[in-house]
């Protein structure tokens, strides 16, 4: 049994404690948030575990093995250290932190440990679909991959909003940052790491952080192509992700709910021609607290971490891979001031 601390009460808090409340394997023992009003809240929407500011406060009457961070980013690396400092289990809701410093102090902070179980919220790693279609393109069904399309557009931001997210100080980004960095983690989960990118970043609406983002990108494994997102599109009140990834063997086409894979030559189990795949042929949780968005990632990530605490295994998605998606982010925004540039890869 897990003994979990959630720190942040806001919405992510919210989701996470509710999966938590209903693993086999996890028991949240508190609640962590600055704001106090939010104890009887939370409490009264069925979040019963002892609520304290802070987690050297939980600390002093509590007992814990992992910690949920769903704070705003600009808090990750101060908490997350302190929970390190303690020598817990730390899941961070995405991005992992709220510049490519942070992110970087973080994994060194790790680095080596492998008692230490560490992850980051990038649900769409958890979707079953796209973990099939990782395993397309790794066992060479496609060919070699070539090129890919990539989109991710919401219906968010029609005029200046305002609180942390859409200040440049405290967010470090607008649409990129919150929303289009899980687009960028399924790329590099699929092609690998990033050697290059043209990028330019428009806001539309907002006063101090970006609405669209569009990038040309360049993977170390010969990939190329494009990205285009934007929160301020009408017609999209659930977040929707479609891809186009091109192979010498043919396409593999897919967005949130199905794929569709049209290969010139059968390979394995896939027939020459059209195969199509459904998102409800490959969902297989329990609990699904968001069935239109990402219900089956959340579970999955929740579920995986807590696994992971419990087996001393690493998670799917580690600080690592969180490092690598903050050097795409913060790679586009220079690019978006500076021109192309070019990564150096992790090795170097």
């Amino acid at each position: 049994m897990q003994r979990v601390i959630i720190i942040g009460m806001g919405k992510m808090g919210l989701v996470h404690g509710s999966i938590m409340n209903i693993l086999p394997d996890a028991e949240v023992v508190a609640l962590c948030d600055l704001d106090k009003s939010l104890g009887n809240y939370v409490k009264s929407i069925g979040l019963n575990a002892p609520f304290y500011p802070t987690l050297d406060e939980a600390l002093k009457e509590v007992q814990a093995d992992s910690v949920l961070v769903t704070t705003p980013q600009f808090s990750h690396r101060v908490v997350a250290e302190a929970a390190i400092k303690h020598n817990l289990h730390v899941f961070i809701e995405k991005p992992s932190a709220h510049t490519l410093e942070d992110a970087q102090a973080l994994y060194d902070l790790v680095k080596g440990r492998s008692e230490i179980v560490h992850a980051v919220g990038y649900m769409k790693a958890h979707y079953p679909l796209y973990q099939e279609m990782g395993r397309l393109i790794q066992d060479g069904v496609l060919g070699t991959v070539k090129n890919f399309r990539a989109s991710l557009y919401l219906s968010q931001v029609f005029a200046p909003k305002s609180g942390w997210m859409f200040t440049q100080k405290q967010a470090g980004g607008g649409l990129l940052t919150n929303t289009a960095c899980h687009l960028l983690y399924l790329l590099y989960a699929w092609f690998g790491e990033l050697a290059g990118v043209y990028a330019k970043t428009v806001s539309l609406h907002s006063k101090e952080v970006e609405d669209t983002a569009s990038a040309v990108m360049e993977f170390r494994n010969g990939v190329v192509g494009t990205l285009h997102s934007s929160w301020s599109v009408p017609g999209f009140q659930v977040e929707e992700t479609e891809v186009l990834i091109e192979g010498t063997n043919g396409i593999l086409i897919a967005d949130d709910n199905r794929y569709r894979l049209h290969l010139i030559k059968p390979h394995g189990a896939y027939p020459q021609g059209w195969t199509v795949r459904h998102r409800s042929e490959t969902d297989a949780v329990s609990f699904n607290l968001s069935p239109e968005y990402g219900g089956e990632g959340y579970y999955n990530e929740d579920l995986n971490f807590i696994q992971c605490c419990r087996d001393g295994k690493p998670a799917l998605v580690t600080w690592y891979d969180g490092l690598q998606v903050q050097k795409m982010m913060d790679a586009i925004y220079r690019s978006s001031r500076e021109g192309y540039i070019t990564l150096t890869s992790s090795s170097e």
